[in-house]
């Protein structure tokens, strides 16, 4: 006689209900079949539309980890390519819109996990209302209006990373990966400079960029930060193998040379950080350090060391980057130079003119349309030149008094926040915190300020960064909030177990007394 079949071999009987899903596919298929052919335009939506759907059912739970893997290596690319990673992609859909979509899927799997905190709700207002001032000019500038949009855009980036990297404290791993990084930056950024200048390099896929796009302010940004994770100590406390930190220190001094004598908001945005990460944690092994810096300069301005970088008028040299500081604050002799700074003195006066006291104070121009050729400041005949050279103008200009004022407060709340953290990680002892906190309010500082010369968040290399930037503060800061919280709690419960004193026994004499 056989033995009975084990239950997972049992013969199934045949279900006669169909999965729910089958009809959902017949319905899709049939939809998108109705699309192509009748309403072609809406084809890659469609399709778009069909994959988002697909990844939520098959790799919902993954979702959160390919959307942070994918934002690591775009972040990686921007700071070493620039501009021309950004490019990369077929019109209106790039790397950075791609990471985005999935950064929105990925949220949209973790929803329980969204917190609705004083600083979502600016952020969430600050995009609102920046959708108000561009769906009205859609019909009229089209792909125009989604471009210039990525301005308030590319905030999703700050919602979705801290919802993404959960509780479980990740901050390890970004330090060692900014760890990584840091030397070969320091490295690629003088080489590349110097060849960047004098040589043409192959455009990417689908781009009309040279897949190197050197950009000294973009790399000044970085330079700063990098600068902040050397002084603070965050390069010399992170685990893992380490260069030589008095090496590193003259690369990123080379390093500064060369893309601060090509742009002066880049050297702006290096050096203040420097000094404001040198003021936050003084040492005498950064004076040294700074001695060292200061001999190398004054040596090299004692010779009149110059490299000429192949452009017409443009080298480097300690007399071009005293005089890139210069024109910032105010006169010199460089007409060039003088004449940039009036050129946009004036177009942010008109700028001025035209919200805070003019017709567009509640809703600026909108996005979509050209700034630089509407408000008469066009240089170039293609009018590729839409914005002007101060991204918080940009906000000014596009979206009003009111959504210029959201974002001034977005910028105060996130500069306070990491600064209250700050001290009171100090306070508490917590030297890691206090050192993550300051480096994040460092690395948002040199990216505003790098932002006030250059239209830096206007695209991907610098938005995305921004905004990345701003999520990391908001889950550090959380993190931060719930070890102080349980340290506290600890704190009281000690308090309350500790038994009182007791008064000391009298002697027998004192008792006899």
């Amino acid at each position: 006689m056989r033995a009975p079949l084990p239950a997972d071999h049992a013969p199934r009987e045949f279900s006669r209900r169909i999965d729910p899903s089958f009809y959902l596919a017949a319905v899709g298929a049939i939809a998108a079949s109705v699309i192509v052919v009748y309403v072609p335009a809406l084809t890659f939506p469609a399709l778009g539309a069909a994959g988002a759907v697909l990844l939520l059912n098959l790799g919902a739970a993954k979702l959160p980890r390919i959307f942070l893997g994918s934002l690591l290596l775009l972040l990686i690319g921007y700071a070493f390519l620039g501009r021309g990673l950004a490019h990369v992609g077929a019109p209106p859909v790039y790397l950075g819109e791609i990471v985005l979509g999935l950064g929105v899927l990925s949220m949209l799997t973790r929803l329980d996990r969204f917190s609705l905190e004083p600083f979502e709700v600016l952020i969430l207002a600050f995009m609102a209302w920046g959708a108000l001032r561009t769906l009205p000019f859609y019909g009229q500038y089209g792909t125009d209006s989604l471009r210039d949009a990525v301005l308030w855009g590319y905030a999703a980036f700050a919602l979705a990373i801290p919802i993404a990297l959960g509780t479980e404290d990740r901050t390890g791993k970004i330090l060692r990966t900014f760890q990584t990084c840091l030397p070969l930056f320091l490295i690629w950024v003088p080489i590349m400079g110097l060849i960047a200048s004098t040589v043409e390099f192959p455009h990417g896929p689908g781009s009309e960029v040279g897949i190197v796009a050197f950009k000294g302010g973009d790399m000044g940004v970085h330079l700063g930060a990098a600068a902040a994770f050397l002084a603070l100590g965050l390069y010399s406390e992170t685990p893992g193998w380490r260069w030589p930190v008095g090496l590193l220190w003259v690369s990123w001094l080379a390093a500064l040379v060369v893309a601060g004598g090509l742009n002066r908001g880049g050297l702006i945005a290096a050096g203040i950080s420097l000094l404001v990460a040198f003021a936050i944690r003084p040492s005498l092994r950064m004076v040294q350090c700074a001695g060292i810096v200061g001999l190398i300069v004054l040596v090299a301005a004692i010779a009149n060391l110059r490299v000429d970088i192949g452009e017409t008028g443009k080298e480097i040299s300690v007399s071009e980057l005293s005089k890139r500081v210069t024109s910032v604050f105010g006169d010199e002799e460089d007409e060039a130079l003088a004449g940039t700074r009036t050129y946009r003195l004036e177009w942010w006066g008109e700028i001025v003119s035209y919200t805070v006291t003019g017709p567009y104070f509640w809703g600026g121009k909108g996005f979509g349309i050209n700034l630089a050729t509407d408000d008469g400041f066009q240089f170039e005949a293609e009018e590729t030149h839409r914005a002007p050279h101060n991204s918080h103008m940009t906000v000014l200009a596009r979206m009003g008094v009111p959504g210029f004022a959201l974002w001034i407060a977005l910028q105060i709340a996130f500069a306070v926040s990491l600064w209250v953290a700050m001290r009171k990680a100090h306070r508490l002892g917590l030297s890691r915190w206090a050192s993550i906190n300051a480096w994040l309010l460092i690395y948002w500082l040199a990216i505003c300020l790098n932002a006030s010369f250059d239209p830096y968040l206007e695209g991907p290399q610098g938005g995305i960064w921004y905004w990345s930037i701003i999520g990391i503060g908001l889950y550090v800061l959380r993190l931060q909030r719930i070890e102080i919280d349980q340290i506290e709690r600890a704190q009281r419960r000690r308090a309350y177990t500790i038994p009182p004193r007791r008064p000391p026994a009298r002697s027998a004499n004192e008792t006899s007394a």
